[in-house]
């Protein structure tokens, strides 16, 4: 009798096969959606024209968010007019599809699926090796930040100050991913390390004391949500990148895709339930209504898997979320947020200083003061 594999390999072995049915699944919805024909790829940008081929005034307000949604307005209006730029207007959501016939990193399979489910198939970026260095990494930076009182989730848009997460951001085959998406012209405004601790714990001091089950003040998991529907900016242009720091799989909670919900911004309401990780979540009702009309079954879920130093894409109106991680191992990624350079933000300074200036022309991005520069090193100070 074989003897039976450790159970990483075993993991392994089971994301391996999860990865390649991924990537092999047919694409079958495509002409359900009666979407604009897609743009050519640009070496530039896009006008507002061409933008507004593919956007939609956002009319999903609920009373919870009106008022913090009129103040943002208010508030973007007036920075812009102080820093002599044109005033942001109302947001206009939606989703322009890729075509792309030179990509650089991406295949012409994992463009097809972006622009029908929101998503690609995950792909390799670190060997195990590298995937190990940089766990490593994570290891100690969480440690000096929880030895400071911090969590895991306060590690936010630190790329301008640690070179180690700066590199992982600026990677090659990351940029060439994120052109094959974008086009040429684009900047990263965000990244964020997520972590889901062992046993539904918040903090690791309290995860290596076991236990199961989500009780108050625990980790409750993530609501399904849209992105885009709380981020400061006009148009819905931004892709994220999971890269994945620990092995993500269905027992430790991966995060779980709605195939074909990237469309269009859908209505949203306030949670109630103090444990989970966001206070936001995409109303039941019209998701189903939407993938109704895209001819999905709104039951269907894509659990994105993969091995440590891994990575997938996905678009910012994607509706995702997660359960609480009761197993006994970690969940960690690093979220990055790649915005075409045509994408207005609608509260200026609220990026400044933070943004990574990628590739190509940087639009609106390129007021004084808005780009990082990369770090000689790393602080891991919280």
């Amino acid at each position: 009798m074989a003897p039976t594999p450790p159970p990483r390999e075993r993991r392994l072995a089971t994301l391996a096969a999860h990865v390649a049915t991924a990537a092999a699944a047919s694409i079958s919805n495509s002409a359900s959606e009666a979407a604009a024909p897609p743009a050519a790829r640009r070496p530039g940008l896009m006008s507002d024209a061409e933008l507004a081929r593919y956007m939609q005034p956002v009319d999903t307000r609920t009373p919870e968010t009106e008022a913090a949604e009129r103040k943002n307005a208010r508030a973007g209006a007036a920075q812009a007019e102080e820093r002599g730029l044109p005033d942001p207007g109302p947001k206009q959501y939606g989703f322009v599809p890729v075509a792309n016939p030179n990509p650089l990193a991406l295949s012409q399979a994992d463009i097809a699926q972006y622009n029908d489910v929101g998503y690609t198939p995950p792909q390799p970026l670190f060997t195990e090796q590298e995937a190990a260095a940089n766990r490593a990494y994570f290891d100690e930076m969480m440690a000096v930040v929880e030895a400071e009182g911090g969590s895991p989730y306060s590690i936010n848009a630190w790329h301008g100050r640690c070179r180690g997460i700066w590199d992982m951001c600026t990677h090659p085959r990351l940029l060439d991913s994120i052109e094959d998406l974008l086009g040429g012209d684009f900047v990263m405004w965000g990244s964020h390390f997520f972590t889901k601790m062992p046993w539904g714990k918040l903090r690791s001091q309290d995860a290596v004391q076991g236990g199961q089950g989500v009780a108050a003040g625990m980790d409750g998991g993530v609501p399904p949500h849209q992105d885009a529907m709380y981020w400061p900016f006009q148009t819905s242009r931004t892709v994220t990148v999971w890269l994945a720091i620990d092995d993500a799989d269905e027992q430790n909670a991966a995060m779980e895709f709605v195939p074909g919900s990237h469309r269009r911004a859908l209505s949203w309401n306030t949670t109630e339930r103090a444990d989970q990780q966001l206070q936001l979540e995409t109303d039941p009702e019209h998701l189903r209504s939407e993938l109704d009309r895209l001819g999905r079954r709104a039951e269907e879920r894509y659990v994105n898997a993969m091995p440590a130093g891994w990575f997938s894409l996905h678009a910012d109106l994607l509706v995702h979320g997660s359960g609480p991680n009761l197993s006994a191992r970690r969940r960690c990624g690093l979220t990055m947020r790649f915005a075409a350079s045509d994408t207005k933000p609608t509260v200026w300074p609220g990026y400044g200083g933070t943004v990574i200036r990628c590739r190509g022309d940087p639009g609106v991005w390129g007021e004084e003061g808005m780009f990082v520069e990369m770090p000689d090193g790393d602080d891991w100070r919280s």
